[in-house]
Parts: structure tokens; C-alpha cells; sequence
């Protein structure tokens, strides 16, 4: 038998929901924790487009969501989401088949994290190429495409 143990966010923690922290920029934390005697010490492995994944961090989940690159089709573009307390795995897709996102490099810098994708409770929003996907945070099902206008 198995179980997956996860624990809900305190309100006393802060979440750090998009790049920049918050829709402001702001880039500091809320969060009046210094830090706690419990240190989590896991390791997600390795995969490609992990240094160029966004990382979001809300509703007691750790979201990395990596571009597509053309020399790994089968890992890239991923999406990853850990329990952000125990670092266990809750969902993940990858691979152009698996998951078809248009999420390029060219569209960022080789220095720039992706800014693309947000998460608002139990959502995922991310941002790739010509359509918004949204995904929900907790089971990986993707609840909606949003196909952009071309002069968006």
C-alpha cells in the first residue's frame, strides 16, 4: 500500500506565485519566517531545460515548468509539480507527444528564466507560443486552451 503524504501551506509562509514574486515585481517575500529546524533535503533529478524552467511556488506545491528544445523532444518541454514540503513528485508531463507547447528558447534569452506562468490557487497558467494552457495544479488535467490573437 501506498500513500502520499503532503502537508497544507501555513498561512504564516508566503507564496512566491509568479516571477517577481507578485504582479507588481516586487521580488521580496512576505513571508516573516527566518527559517526552521526542518531542512528538506531531495533532489528532483536531472532533466534538460531545467536551468531555464520557471519555478513557482504556491498553495503547498513546487512548479517547474521547462521550454522545448529541439535536441530532447522526448523530456522538453516538461512540466514538474512536487509537493513543496517532502519534494515528492505529485504530477509530471514531458515530451512534445505528452505535452505539446509551443515554449521555444528564442523566445528568451539562454540567461533568462521563463516568465510565462502563473499560478492562482489551485491553477496553472502558462503561456506558450500562440495559446495560454491551464492546467489544474493539483492532478496535471489540463482544463483549458486559449488560443491568443495574432496581435497579442
Amino acid at each position: 500500500m501506498w500513500a502520499c503524504v503532503t502537508r497544507p501551506a501555513s498561512p504564516e509562509w508566503d507564496e512566491w506565485p509568479q516571477r517577481g514574486h507578485d504582479a507588481a515585481n516586487s521580488w521580496s517575500s512576505r513571508d516573516p519566517l527566518k527559517g526552521s529546524a526542518f531542512v528538506p533535503r531531495w533532489w528532483t533529478g536531472c532533466r534538460p531545460a531545467t536551468s531555464s524552467a520557471a519555478v513557482l511556488l504556491a498553495s503547498g506545491r513546487l512548479a517547474l515548468v521547462g521550454l522545448a528544445y529541439k535536441n530532447a523532444p522526448e523530456q522538453t518541454p516538461f512540466i514538474q509539480v512536487l509537493d513543496a514540503f517532502t519534494g515528492v513528485e505529485l504530477w509530471a508531463k514531458a515530451g512534445a507527444k505528452e505535452l505539446p507547447l509551443d515554449r521555444t528558447p528564442g523566445l528568451y534569452s539562454n540567461r533568462e528564466n521563463c516568465c510565462d506562468s502563473l499560478v492562482l490557487g489551485s491553477k496553472l497558467y502558462v503561456l506558450a507560443g500562440a495559446a495560454c494552457h491551464l492546467f489544474d495544479l493539483d492532478t496535471g488535467r489540463t482544463l483549458a486552451v486559449w488560443k491568443l490573437p495574432a496581435e497579442a
